[in-house]
């Protein structure tokens, strides 16, 4: 099956999950290592996400400050 999204899992997230979801559950999953991230700040993440046209999910970023 052709996905067109992935995920993109957190620093603190192992990469061997990562590679744990590729392999048993089907899904395209990529860690923040894999990717170059590991050492941005989520909003540049979410940034780059943006640029590359990546669904970026990230509700912390999205909301306004006040609320």
């Amino acid at each position: 099956m052709q996905f067109d999204w992935e995920i993109w899992l957190d620093t603190n997230i192992s990469p061997a999950i990562a590679k744990w979801m590729n392999e048993y559950m089907g899904v395209p999953v990529k860690s923040s290592y894999s990717l170059s991230l590991h050492s941005l700040t989520d909003l540049e993440i979410y940034q780059r996400a943006r640029v590359m046209n990546k669904i970026a999910d990230n509700a912390e970023l999205l909301l306004p400050k006040e609320l």
